[in-house]
């Protein structure tokens, strides 16, 4: 990526994703499940793996195994660093997954673009319906 890309990326994070306070935490991987930006706290490789093929189910049975299983980050909670988060997954659409964590005090929105995946968290007090309404309206300009 050269300068002008990345700046131009860290512009439209800021302007269309970061500007409202919303979110905790950014990721954007490849289809592959490669990290290529992380803004927020650290995930690991093997957490990114986890979002490969999410939106690739070809049968109903893939499709509702992956919503069962879910996500599961490591986040820092009540001062333990590598506190696992498990997130339910809620809706799924063909371009979006809304997860839920078991204890509803955080939010995960996965949603699939032309070559990658957009990954947001946020937690309470932010209500789901606005930060998925953030993240959609920054998925339909990455999208355009």
């Amino acid at each position: 990526m050269n300068t002008n890309s990345g700046s131009s990326w860290e512009r439209f994070v800021q302007d269309n994703l970061l500007y409202a306070n919303t979110l905790d935490g950014i990721l954007l991987i490849t289809s592959y499940g490669e990290q290529i930006y992380c803004w927020g706290p650290k995930i690991d490789e093997d957490e990114c793996k986890q979002f490969k093929g999410v939106f690739n189910s070809i049968t109903e049975n893939q499709e509702l195994a992956i919503c069962q299983k879910g996500f599961t980050l490591k986040r820092d909670h009540d001062n333990i660093k590598g506190f696992k988060v498990h997130y339910k997954v809620y809706k799924k659409s063909l371009c979006s997954m809304y997860c839920m964590s078991e204890n509803r005090q955080s939010g995960l929105i996965v949603c699939n673009l032309p070559y990658g995946m957009l990954i947001t968290t946020y937690s309470h007090p932010v209500k789901a319906q606005d930060a998925i309404e953030l993240v959609e309206n920054a998925c339909t300009l990455l999208r355009n």
